[in-house]
Order: C-alpha cells, then sequence, then structure tokens
C-alpha cells in the first residue's frame, strides 16, 4: 500500500489499482461501499501518532509529558488569543488544571474576564457556570467552542469566547479528532501528523478562523458554509506556518472529502436545502489553498518569510486565501446538490444487485439529464476514495469484499442437459 505509482501527487497515495477500471478511473461500484462502510467503535488511536502515542498511553511518566505539552500549547495560544480578542474575552482553557473543580473553572473565569475587561467581575450566573462545566468535564470530548454571549441568561456583560482544546492524550475516545471513529479499519502508521500538530489545528480553526470572523463581523451568522471555510483555511495556514510542513492540512483536507459523505446519509435536510454535512465539505477549496502554502514553502526565500509571520500576518494571509475561494450561494447549492448525488450513487453501490448489473440510477439519470453533474459527483466521490487510502490501512481483501458478485446464469430453455 506504500508505493505510489508514477504521476501521483506526493506525499498523498493514490487509489490502487483495483480501485479503479480499465482507464484508471475510480469505479464507483467498488469504493462507493467502502467510503460508507461502518463497524463499532474501534481503538485505532495508534495509528495517529505512532509509538509516542504507545508511550503516552503505557506510562505514567510520558503521560505527564503529555500533560506538560498541552499545558505549554494553551498558554501558547492564550497569549495569541489575548492579542486578538476585541471588546470580548477568549479563555483557552488548559484541561489539566482548569477543570480540576467547578471552583477551579469558575477562579478561571473570573481571573480571565478581569484581565481583559479592566479588573471588571464577569457577572456569570452560577447556573451558566454549572451548565458550562459539565459539559465539558469530559476527557472523552474532543476540542471546540463555546460562544458565551452578553445576555440575562448567562449575566455576562461582554462576549467570552471559551475554547477547549484537544485532550492531552489521544486514545479511543478522541477519535473524534478525526471523527472516523465508526470506520472498521486502523489508521496507517505513517499518517504526516502528530497529536499536537491536530491539536493545533483545532486551536487555529476555533480562534484564527471562527473567533476571528466573528469579531470582525465579516459575514452573517447565517452563512455558516464560509464560516467553516475560513476557519478552515486558519487551521491549514496556521500549522503549516508552525510546522513548515503542511501532513496536518492534508489530513484536515482529507477529513474533509470523507465525513460529510458518510455524514450525509443520515442528514435528509440535506434534499431540502438545510446547511446538513454540505457546510464542512470543503476539500475543492482548501485543495486550492494547500497549493499555494506549498507554493511558498517550495521557494526558500518565501518559506522563510511564511515561517516567520506574526499572527497579524497570517491573519492577513487567511484573509486573503479565502477571499480567493470563498463560496457564493449559487457555488455553495451545486456543492450541495454535489454532495448529495454523490451520496446517493455510493449508496446504490452497497446494493449487491446494482453491483451485479453495474446499475445505478442516480448515474443513469444524470448521465441523461446533467453530465456535468455526473462528472462532478465522480470527481467528489474519487477524492473521498483517495483520503480514505491517505488515512486507512485498508487490506486488499477488504477491496475484493465489493468486487461486484457474477449474474446468476439463465437456463436455456427446451434443451436438455448434456450426457456425460
Amino acid at each position: 500500500m506504500g508505493e505510489k505509482p508514477p504521476g501521483c501527487p506526493n506525499p498523498q497515495p493514490c487509489l490502487p489499482d483495483a480501485m479503479t477500471n480499465a482507464r484508471k478511473k475510480l469505479d464507483p461500484f467498488l469504493i462507493g461501499p467502502l467510503l460508507l462502510a461502518s463497524g463499532g467503535r474501534t481503538d485505532v488511536a495508534p495509528g495517529l501518532c505512532g509509538g509516542r502515542l504507545a508511550a503516552v498511553m503505557d506510562g505514567e511518566i510520558a503521560m505527564a509529558i503529555a500533560r506538560e505539552n498541552h499545558s505549554a500549547l494553551a498558554h501558547e495560544f492564550q497569549k495569541r488569543a489575548r492579542d486578538i480578542a476585541r471588546d470580548s474575552a477568549i479563555i483557552v482553557l488548559d484541561r489539566t488544571r482548569d477543570l480540576a473543580s467547578r471552583e477551579v473553572f469558575a477562579a478561571r473565569i473570573a481571573d480571565e474576564y478581569a484581565q481583559a475587561f479592566g479588573g471588571k467581575s464577569s457577572g456569570i450566573s452560577e447556573a451558566a457556570l454549572d451548565r458550562i462545566y459539565d459539559d465539558i468535564d469530559d476527557e472523552d470530548r474532543g476540542g471546540g467552542i463555546l460562544n458565551l454571549l452578553k445576555n440575562p441568561e448567562t449575566g455576562l456583560e461582554k462576549t467570552v469566547f471559551l475554547i477547549l482544546p484537544e485532550a492531552p492524550s489521544a486514545h479511543a475516545g478522541q477519535m473524534e479528532i478525526l471523527r472516523f471513529q465508526h470506520f472498521p479499519y486502523p489508521l496507517r502508521a505513517d499518517i504526516p501528523a502528530t497529536h499536537n500538530d491536530m491539536a493545533r489545528l483545532t486551536l487555529y480553526h476555533e480562534i484564527h478562523g471562527h473567533v476571528v470572523h466573528w469579531i470582525a463581523g465579516d459575514e452573517k451568522p447565517v452563512d455558516a458554509a464560509n464560516d467553516e471555510l475560513r476557519a478552515d483555511i486558519a487551521a491549514m495556514c496556521g500549522t503549516a506556518r508552525d510546522s513548515g510542513g503542511t501532513g496536518a492540512a492534508r489530513i484536515l483536507i482529507n477529513r474533509r472529502d470523507i465525513v460529510p459523505l458518510r455524514e450525509s446519509r443520515y442528514a435528509a435536510a440535506l434534499k431540502f436545502g438545510g446547511q446538513g454535512a454540505a457546510k464542512y465539505a470543503n476539500g475543492r477549496e482548501l485543495r486550492t489553498v494547500l497549493s499555494a502554502i506549498e507554493a511558498r514553502l517550495a521557494k526558500p526565500s518565501d518559506a522563510k518569510a511564511f515561517k516567520n509571520m506574526d499572527d497579524v500576518a497570517l491573519i492577513r494571509f487567511i484573509d486573503t486565501a479565502f477571499e480567493a475561494v470563498k463560496l457564493t450561494p449559487n457555488e455553495y447549492d451545486l456543492r450541495k446538490r454535489t454532495l448529495l448525488d454523490a451520496t446517493c450513487i455510493a449508496l446504490e453501490t452497497r446494493d449487491p444487485e446494482n453491483r451485479a448489473h453495474r446499475k445505478s440510477p442516480t448515474m443513469a439519470r444524470l448521465a441523461q439529464e446533467n453530465p456535468e453533474a455526473l462528472a462532478a459527483a465522480l470527481d467528489y466521490l474519487a477524492h473521498a476514495a483517495d483520503g480514505l487510502f491517505a488515512l486507512y490501512d485498508i487490506p486488499k481483501d477488504a477491496i475484493a469484499l465489493f468486487s461486484p458478485p457474477q449474474p446468476p446464469m439463465k437456463k436455456r430453455r427446451g434443451l436438455s442437459p448434456k450426457a456425460h
């Protein structure tokens, strides 16, 4: 699985020959069922961080190091957040310290609020504190953001953005970090990112992405698709600046290609114009941004300038990249239709009868009515398949499981069996 055919963009693995047809194009009747395969919650986390994760899981000393790394990362992004906040407080929680008790959590809120607003008391209600603490005091919870608006319910006079980083170490519950916890195959051992890289993706997504966007008021709150797109771009740019590489960015793109397809199986709202999973299907736009980042990193002088950007320059770069790929309403409607078409094709290929006769009603309809839409849906499936093989260690026999069965032989009428 590790070898890449000539012409395959490095370091992204291409589809194995078994998943393509004679013209080396995606065979949807093979890949569709694999993309939608499901299984129980599997402990596949060791593939995420390799040997280092195994050490973290096995020893108290290693876990102590992981907790120190987590605290250092939370402290680093808290300093960044204070420079970004404008008439609001951004609080980056240290899960190893700030969630030790409700009292410790309340004190951290009070201290950071006072620092942001000249010593003022937050005035946050006891009920709001209880609800928030109960919500986030869970080691299996993935990282994210809580937007605490100033209103009578919270008691706050100013808006607070509460940032929850990923947990100190990756484990089975932390597979929320990749949103693939129900996929039945393990992650590849050579995934080009560490748990720290993935934690940085989350923090840049939430702070330099969502918070900066909301503070600036650049978009209406209902424009969830562009809000998520800009946050993903922030995550890619931030991690690329910090590491000088694009391994974490590629994982994010893989995730955005695969997960909306898997989630849209259950999102009936997608058919009726709802945001659904489509607001996260950013792969196409993110690949454009990835090309721009890699072009910079390829030139030594540009790479040095890129890696030395401060956060002000980074946010300008994020904004410029976002404006180049920002979705119009028509483009977003097209994305939703493409995701729906791709999902329908994948679902239809799961039917053994359809696979036996290589039949997909959606493909047949689009071939007649809208060939461009069919090409877009198949292109989406192809990128999702590339992401699947880039992230997962899928055995060859798994591919064989979905080979189209041979149709039953028809009996010849009026002929007697041959004599032997």
